[in-house]
């Protein structure tokens, strides 16, 4: 994962005396651990993480002796230098009118969302896994406007793929959850779901006892099965309010008027909401993921081909995983991601 160094720098801020260099994990050592030794400060871990995200458990526990790259935080690898020239891979069994059809939704940045490199960070990794399934067929990609829309389209089998979603968690969905209408792809990206608080009043979160009595926000229309699931039933029995008003950027507002404690969405989400409100002097992540969640492709049970599509998208995944190809992707992806910040 060396080639994701560059796009992290807006994690850090002074370049690290030792990085571009390989750790060997030993016991108790942790990603705050590892950046407070090579960065003089744990803010930075998201870069060791992003940097070695094949080798680090869902839960960013490090196995002994697992080597790790150590990147670079240096001025010279800022983003905007990185992004000049940026296109998305060549897509040429994207054709309209195709008989496969892809459905992404069109307002969810940075993963799907017209307009955006290769149209998302998911959608271009997807439509990549595509070209590199077994027996590849041309394929047609549409948008929805809005998640609801999307839903609709997707539950009615109008579409081959849908792209993409949180897989529910198929303990506690019921029989009427997405676990009995859909099958659920390979995780196409693992993303961190994160706590955003303002900066004059941050919230203190290690673990899950931090956050009996607060308030969180989340915008109506997500999953909550990181928050609410039997073996963490934050929101039933770990005192934990969730409130749920239409958008992220009303939750960025109520938090900024003090009634939520805290943000919950995942950090790529999350920043680009506070960047695009002008929040980023006033709302920050709180250094440590309540969990990593996995952003999947849905293929509609009641389609006649659904087993195949879901042999051909994890076929075509685990193509480009071995290729190096996923690395690009992604590489560019953060890099166009940042850009947005700047």
């Amino acid at each position: 994962m060396r080639a994701l160094v560059a796009v992290l720098c807006l994690w850090g801020g002074a370049a690290a005396a030792e990085c571009d260099v390989t750790h060997r994990v030993q016991a108790g050592d942790t990603l705050r651990g590892l950046a407070e030794h090579y960065y003089e400060g744990d803010g930075n871990w998201q870069a060791i993480y992003y940097a070695n995200l094949p080798k680090i458990g869902a839960d960013q526990t490090l196995a002994v002796g697992t080597e790790l790259f150590i990147p670079c935080l240096a001025a010279e690898k800022t983003v905007l230098k990185q992004v000049e020239g940026l296109e998305a891979r060549p897509t040429p069994l994207l054709q309209a009118g195709a008989g496969v059809t892809v459905l992404a939704m069109a307002d969810n940045a940075p993963y799907s969302a017209e307009g955006w490199l290769g149209g998302g960070m998911v959608t271009e990794l997807v439509t990549a896994a595509l070209e590199n399934a077994p027996k590849p067929e041309p394929y047609d990609l549409a948008w929805a406007p809005d998640r609801d829309s999307w839903r609709a389209q997707l539950s009615t089998a109008q579409a081959d793929f849908g792209l993409a979603g949180f897989r529910p968690d198929c303990q506690s969905a019921g029989a009427e959850g997405g676990c009995a209408a859909y099958h659920w792809s390979d995780p196409v990206l693992d993303v961190a779901m994160v706590l955003f608080s303002r900066v004059d009043a941050p919230l203190e979160y290690e673990t899950d006892e931090d956050l009996e009595g607060r308030i969180l926000c989340r915008p109506k229309g997500l999953p909550v099965t990181d928050l609410e699931r039997p073996e963490r039933p934050l929101l039933s029995a770990g005192g934990v309010r969730l409130v749920q008003p239409r958008l992220l950027s009303d939750c960025l507002e109520l938090l900024m008027m003090a009634q939520v404690d805290a943000v919950s969405v995942d950090e790529f989400s999350g920043w680009l909401a506070v960047y695009r409100g002008g929040f980023e002097d006033r709302i920050g992540a709180v250094a440590t993921p309540t969990s990593s969640e996995s952003l999947r492709v849905a293929i509609p049970k009641q389609h006649w081909r659904a087993t195949a599509q879901l042999y051909r998208v994890n076929a075509g995944l685990e193509k480009i995983h071995a290729s190096g190809e996923y690395e690009a992707i992604l590489q560019s992806q953060l890099a166009f991601f940042w850009a947005q910040l700047n």
